[in-house]
C-alpha cells in the first residue's frame, strides 16, 4: 500500500480494543488509528459474554483496587453525561451483597473487609457502625438501625450480622437462613449496550466507536463519516508483525492481514498496540513475544423468570452466595450418578461457593426477548486451555445450565421451580434440555496473579530468553474477568504510554501502572497450579 503509515495499528476489536482506541483518540484527536478485528463484527467473542458487573472489591491488590476506583469514577462520569440523552445507560450501583447461612462466615467477611480496606476499598461498618477491629469492646449493636443512613453509603463494606436487618435490606426471594451479609458498596452492574452508545455519541464526538452496537456494518458506515481518522476493519485476521532495524533496534513498520476472501494486504503502521484477548499468545507469537498467559473458560446461565421470582434491574443488587453448596437431586438422579461415579460423583458433594445472580438489565433483557430474566454465574470448575489458537466456541460441560439453576436454589429458594429433574429415560443425571436457560461461554485471558498487561514491550524474546529491543509496539491485554468494569482505566493507562512515546517523553500513567508491565508481570509469575489461579476472582 502506497498510503501513509498508520499511526496506531489496534489488534482486535473487542471492548479492550475499542477503549483504547477511545482513549487514544481524546488524548491525541489527530492521530490516524486503525482497529483490526478477525471476526466479522466487533464485540464478538469474549466481550459479548460479559456480565456488566464492576467492584472495587481486590482484596488483596492495591493496584488493581485503585484501578477499579479510576475506571468506576470513569463509567460514573459517562452515566451522568448520558442522562437526559436518547443515549441514557444505566449504572446501578447497587453493590455486591455476599450472603451467608452460616453465622461463623462473618469473622471471614471481616478479615477480607479489612484487606480490602487496606488495599483502598474504603471505611468498613459493622452494623451500621464504624468499624475497628483493634478494639475488641467496641459496641456494634444492630439495635437501632439506620436505615435510611445505610442507603446513601457509595463506598467502602457493610457487615452485618442480624438477620433481622439483613432480610429487610435484600430481595424477599433470598433465603430466610441468611445469617450474616458483606456488602461491597462501590459496585454494582451496568447497561453495557447502552454504554456503548453513549460512548460513541457523547456531544464532543471524540469517540471512535460504539462498542456494543450489534449491528456493526451499519454503524461502521456511519462512524467512518464521522471520524475519518480512524478505521474499523473487521474480518481481518492478522499473519504477521513487521520491524525495520535501526540502531540494533526493531521499529514496527507493518501489519500483514488476511480478509474474508484470503486477499492479503499490508498495512503500514508506525506502532502496534496488542489487545486480541484470548489471541493474545498468538499475537504475541507473531510480534516475537512470549506472554505468560492461560486462557480460563467461563459460561453464565440466562434463565428465563415468568414468575418474576427475582426483582427487575434496577432494583435488585447483584447477589452472592459464600456457602459451599451440594445440588439437590432427586432419587432416580442419585441411581445415575453412582452408576458412574467417576465422571459424576462430585454432583453428590460440596461443589462450590461463589454462585452469584442479578437480573438482566434493560437493554439486555429486550434483546434477549420473551420477557424477565435473570443471570446465574458459578465458576465451580476452573478449566483453562494452553492451545494456540484457543478453540471456538468454548466448550463448557453440558450439566452447567441445571448446576446453576439448582445451585441458586440454596440463596433463592423459590427457584427451585425452575430446576425441574431429569426425565425418568434421561441418560443423564441432570435435566439437559430445558428451555428455560441459554449458557454463554466465553474465555478469560489472564495471568497467574490475575494482573492485566499494559504498556510498551521494550524487547522481544520471552522472560527467560531475552531478544532485542523493540520500539512502537505495545500490550493492552490479560483482563481476565475485570475487563468491562475496569475498561476505560485500563485504556487510559494504555493511552498514557503510547502518548509518552510519541512525544519522546516520560508517560504520565498513574503510580499503579508500573505494576501491569509485561516485566513485573513477569517477576510475579507463580504458575497456574493450585488455588493462586482463582487470586482476585470472585
Amino acid at each position: 500500500m502506497s498510503h501513509a503509515p498508520i499511526d496506531i495499528t489496534i489488534i482486535g476489536g473487542g471492548l479492550t480494543g475499542l477503549n483504547c482506541a477511545y482513549m487514544l483518540h481524546k488524548r491525541m484527536p489527530n492521530k490516524t488509528i486503525t482497529v483490526l478485528e478477525k471476526g466479522e463484527r466487533v464485540i464478538g467473542l469474549t466481550s459479548a459474554t460479559s456480565t456488566g458487573g464492576f467492584r472495587n472489591f481486590f482484596q488483596n491488590s492495591r493496584p488493581m483496587t485503585n484501578l477499579a476506583n479510576r475506571s468506576i469514577d470513569l463509567l460514573a462520569e459517562y452515566a451522568a453525561a448520558s442522562r437526559g440523552t436518547r443515549h441514557e445507560f444505566m449504572m446501578n450501583q447497587c453493590g455486591y451483597i455476599f450472603l451467608s447461612a452460616q453465622s461463623d462466615q462473618i469473622e471471614r467477611y471481616k478479615k477480607q473487609a479489612e484487606a480490602a480496606k487496606d488495599c483502598g476499598s474504603g471505611d468498613i461498618r459493622y452494623n451500621g457502625h464504624p468499624y475497628n477491629p483493634a478494639d475488641p469492646n467496641e459496641d456494634y449493636s444492630s439495635e437501632n438501625f439506620n436505615f435510611e443512613l445505610y442507603k446513601t453509603y457509595q463506598d467502602g463494606i457493610d457487615l452485618i450480622d442480624d438477620p433481622a436487618v439483613i432480610l429487610k435490606l435484600v430481595p424477599d426471594c433470598v433465603n430466610k437462613e441468611v445469617r450474616c451479609m458483606f456488602h461491597v458498596r462501590k459496585a454494582g452492574y451496568l447497561d453495557v449496550e447502552g454504554l456503548g452508545e453513549h460512548t460513541c455519541h457523547e456531544p464532543t464526538q471524540t469517540s471512535p466507536c460504539d462498542a456494543y452496537n450489534f449491528n456493526t456494518r451499519e454503524f461502521l458506515l456511519n462512524i467512518l463519516e464521522s471520524f475519518p481518522n480512524i478505521t474499523i476493519l473487521t474480518d481481518a485476521t492478522v499473519t504477521a508483525i513487521n520491524y525495520t532495524i535501526e540502531n540494533n533496534t526493531r521499529h514496527v513498520s507493518s501489519v500483514e492481514i488476511r480478509d474474508q476472501d484470503g486477499v492479503e494486504k499490508e498495512i503500514k503502521t508506525r506502532s502496534v498496540v496488542m489487545c486480541p484477548g484470548p489471541y493474545l499468545k498468538q499475537v504475541g507469537e507473531m510480534a516475537g513475544v512470549d506472554f505468560p498467559v492461560i486462557n480460563e473458560i467461563h459460561g453464565k446461565a440466562i434463565i428465563s423468570d415468568p414468575d418474576g421470582l427475582i426483582p427487575p434491574a434496577p432494583e435488585a443488587p447483584f447477589l452472592f452466595w459464600s456457602d459451599p453448596i451440594t445440588i439437590s437431586i432427586t432419587p432416580e438422579e442419585r441411581e445415575l450418578i453412582r452408576a458412574n461415579p467417576e465422571r459424576y460423583g462430585y454432583l453428590e458433594r460440596p461443589i462450590g461457593t461463589g454462585l452469584h445472580v442479578r437480573p438482566l438489565s434493560g437493554r439486555d433483557n429486550d434483546r434477549a426477548g420473551q420477557g424477565r430474566k435473570f443471570v446465574g454465574i458459578w465458576t465451580y470448575d476452573l478449566t483453562f486451555t494452553t492451545l494456540t489458537p484457543p478453540p471456538f466456541p468454548p466448550k463448557l460441560t453440558p450439566l452447567y445450565a441445571p448446576i446453576v439453576l439448582r445451585g441458586l436454589t440454596s440463596m433463592i429458594p423459590s427457584v427451585s421451580t425452575y430446576a425441574q429433574p431429569s426425565s425418568p429415560s434421561a441418560k443423564h443425571p441432570l435435566d439437559l434440555h430445558s428451555t428455560r436457560v441459554s449458557i454463554y461461554a466465553g474465555y478469560y485471558c489472564k495471568t497467574s496473579r490475575n494482573l492485566p498487561i499494559i504498556g510498551p514491550i521494550t524487547r522481544l524474546g520471552s522472560g527467560q530468553r531475552v531478544g532485542a529491543r523493540v520500539s512502537g509496539l505495545f500490550v493492552c491485554a490479560a483482563f481476565s474477568g475485570f475487563g468491562v468494569m475496569n475498561g476505560p482505566g485500563l485504556a487510559e493507562v494504555l493511552a498514557g504510554h503510547v502518548e509518552g512515546w510519541v512525544r519522546a517523553a516520560e508517560a504520565e500513567v498513574p503510580w499503579y501502572a508500573s505494576e501491569f508491565s509485561l516485566e513485573r508481570v513477569r517477576e510475579m509469575d507463580i504458575g497456574f497450579g493450585g488455588e493462586n489461579v482463582k487470586e482476585g476472582q470472585l
